[in-house]
């Protein structure tokens, strides 16, 4: 890649983000003609197409797909040297901070993380991701700040710090006959679960394994308002936050139990990229969600 500039290295970046030389264009603010004059010196100087014609739509080669991680890299260590220096004072901290977290977690943390940066750094702003594909690449490549949940593994050089235990309850629809949860009453039941990653089988099932049982999983949601919707509206059972529960009880035709043995907490951690170790608006905003998490 030699003799990219740094402007052909920010489109470069983009094209290969995006796919496309109008999704590069829209995402650098410039017309489509000159994402596509940019594309064309940038062939000349890599010797590669970049994005190939298939069908209407364009693909990106696998020369593409190969230095994307180092196009990002280096784009991110240029604008390091070349951008102003982070602001030492929150007062004066002007960034978009992105937070991956599913619903029970914003409900948790959400509202006092606004707070805080209302109050602390007035000129950021939160932007809460939905949770999805939660792909690794999401930290690596900055797209997403941190991850608040209960985590799988994630990569070798992930960050990760434990917050809090989150207290987890039985949701079922109201009226239910039994006041108490045995580990195999909860197994016989039909469940809805809540998965990150759309999983059918995770811990849960690993500990009824553990004492001879297994569950029938009825639906796989993604979050658990999906699953508390869905819940009221049959007789199947869903494992919760107790503060959700708490709240949406108030909402829906439902109740909750509390949960068996063994599956009363979850672990909840924050992760993150240790490129962000010693970014000093990044090191600001953990601080601050790890002293939520404990005032919580």
């Amino acid at each position: 890649m030699q003799h990219l500039d740094f402007n052909l290295l920010r489109t470069l970046d983009a094209l290969i983000a995006t796919g496309s030389v109008l999704g590069a264009a829209e995402r650098l603010g410039i017309t489509g003609s000159a994402a596509s004059r940019a594309l064309a010196r940038i062939r000349e100087a890599t010797g590669d197409p970049i994005l190939a014609r298939a069908g209407r739509g364009m693909v990106k080669t696998p020369h593409a797909l190969a230095i994307a991680g180092r196009v990002r890299a280096t784009l991110q260590d240029v604008e390091g040297l070349l951008g102003k220096h982070e602001a030492s004072m929150p007062s004066d901290l002007e960034r978009v901070f992105c937070v991956r977290a599913d619903d029970a977690i914003t409900a948790i943390l959400g509202a006092a993380m606004i707070q805080r940066l209302a109050a602390r750094a007035p000129l950021s702003t939160l932007v809460f991701r939905a949770e999805g594909s939660e792909e690794v690449s999401e930290l690596r490549d900055g797209r997403v700040d941190v991850d608040l949940g209960v985590q799988d593994a994630l990569g070798p050089e992930i960050r990760v710090r434990k917050l809090f235990d989150d207290q987890r309850v039985v949701l079922r629809r109201k009226g239910g006959t039994h006041r108490r949860l045995t580990l195999r009453r909860f197994a016989e039941s039909e469940h809805v679960d809540v998965s990150r990653r759309g999983r059918c089988r995770g811990p849960v099932d690993a500990l009824l394994a553990d004492h001879g049982l297994a569950r029938h999983v009825r639906a796989v949601v993604p979050n658990q308002l999906a699953a508390a919707v869905l819940v009221a509206q049959c007789s199947a059972i869903s494992l919760v936050s107790r503060r959700f529960a708490t709240a949406i009880c108030t909402q829906l035709p439902l109740e909750y139990l509390a949960a068996p043995s063994g599956l009363q907490t979850a672990r909840i951690d924050m992760a993150w990229h240790p490129r962000f170790d010693a970014d000093p608006g990044h090191v600001w905003l953990r601080q601050q969600i790890v002293a939520l998490s404990q005032s919580n």
